[in-house]
């Protein structure tokens, strides 16, 4: 009778460990559990012949999907690198190959290993074994001063929010949108030309607004650089949106005000008392004689962590965006409309950039949504099974948005 588990199956260092401590829980025959991990029991008395071998180095940090624990020259030159760069790396130092092969041949000279040659050979086996890998260094939270996070978080934000409801908490934060700019990348066939125009750099200013449930968006303001745009003259602006325009795009002192004034006066006839989160900047300055809103101001230089809106629901909504226009795109060249469409993308581009985006800016369900800004102790992160619903939300709207933006 043939067994029903495979006579040879590789364990990951993870898998191993997990496997050590489901031995070591008790009540369970050996046999079931190496039936459970799909190995058969000569494996099992294998990894716990090695048990130490095998806690000793994921205690060391070695990558956890590593297969094999296998011995290898210059160990302490290995250790005393890893450390190295991971104290590197919290001091926000930026590490590339050369300086870790430099730093490498440096602490073996230090140690008396004069033979010592960091060849690429050994800087692959060290960065796969340790699970180093080179990342995009993306955002700004690493410059943020923690302890103002901590004070700003336990006092001031703590007594805010006694006062108000999740619903009437929100959250305006605003960023550049480059409406024309489109990927640079592209799928082609073989001996095909991939060039491509030069990237436009026409932008809007778009500023965001939500609750803290995530059940109401305040209007979209759209910043432009033309008062009259001629896309305007045949097609009303979105009721999402409102647009308003000065010659560099930009937010100014008096168009955010004018902005906060209007959303006091539409919940003051709601009978509603709101608090407004919003980062501290120049041209968001301090309004005075409001009567349904109180404005509350970021510490400085703190809005990469505190910020809500900035850790995925713009970003999410500029990605959407961006497929919402080339799906758009792509309709019109299957309709052998291309060169009419060229024309009408240029004329009515600010014009689709209002449309798309009032239908897009994600109100979500509750908990995809900014519901970390009542919770004091986590409001600087965003949850990503948040994230993921928050995508998957919108995209469902991507056709009723497509549809819109392509209306006469």
């Amino acid at each position: 009778m043939a067994s029903s588990v495979s006579g040879r199956k590789c364990l990951t260092l993870e898998q191993k460990v997990l496997l050590i401590k489901e031995v070591e829980k008790g009540g369970r025959k050996k046999t079931d559990i190496a039936k459970e991990f799909g190995i058969p029991p000569s494996t099992l008395s294998t990894v716990l012949k090695n048990k130490e071998a095998v806690l000793d180095g994921f205690e060391k940090s070695f990558s956890a999907k590593t297969k094999r624990n296998r011995d290898y020259r210059y160990p302490e030159v290995e250790g005393a690198l890893l450390e190295w760069l991971k104290n590197a790396r919290n001091a926000n130092l930026p590490i590339h190959g050369p300086a870790l092969t430099a730093k490498a041949e440096a602490l073996a000279l230090q140690m008396g290993h004069n033979d010592f040659k960091c060849s690429n050979g050994w800087l692959e086996r060290f960065k796969k074994r340790h699970g180093v890998t080179s990342k995009s260094i993306v955002g700004e939270s690493a410059a943020v001063n923690r302890d103002t996070i901590d004070v700003w978080r336990q006092h001031r934000l703590q007594a805010l929010l006694e006062k108000y409801a999740d619903r009437d908490v929100y959250n305006l934060d605003e960023a550049a949108f480059f409406y024309k700019m489109l990927p640079n990348r592209t799928f082609t066939t073989p001996g095909a030309s991939s060039s491509g125009g030069k990237q436009s750099k026409e932008r809007v200013r778009v500023l965001f607004g939500a609750n803290a449930t995530g059940e109401d968006k305040l209007s979209l303001l759209i910043l432009g650089k033309a008062e009259k745009r001629r896309c305007f003259r045949n097609a009303a602006i979105p009721k999402e949106c409102i647009y308003r325009s000065n010659k560099r795009a930009w937010m100014t002192a008096a168009i955010f005000e004018d902005y906060v004034r209007l959303m006091d006066r539409r919940f003051r006839a709601k009978n509603r008392q709101l608090l407004f989160v919003i980062d501290n900047c120049p041209s968001h300055g301090k309004i005075d004689n409001l009567t349904a809103i109180t404005v509350e101001f970021l510490p400085a230089k703190t809005t990469a962590v505190l910020q809500p809106m900035d850790q995925g629901i713009i970003e999410t909504t500029r990605k959407l965006y961006r497929k919402a226009l080339l799906q758009r795109m792509r309709a019109a060249y299957d309709a052998s409309k291309r060169r009419a469409e060229s024309r009408d993308t240029n004329q009515k581009c600010v014009q689709q950039v209002l449309t798309i985006l009032g239908q897009l800016f994600p109100v979500t369900k509750p908990d995809a949504s900014l519901g970390l800004l009542r919770r004091a102790e986590e409001y600087g992160a965003l949850r990503r099974s948040g994230v993921r619903h928050l995508r998957r939300s919108s995209v469902r709207q991507l056709g009723c948005a497509v549809d819109r933006a392509r209306a006469p």
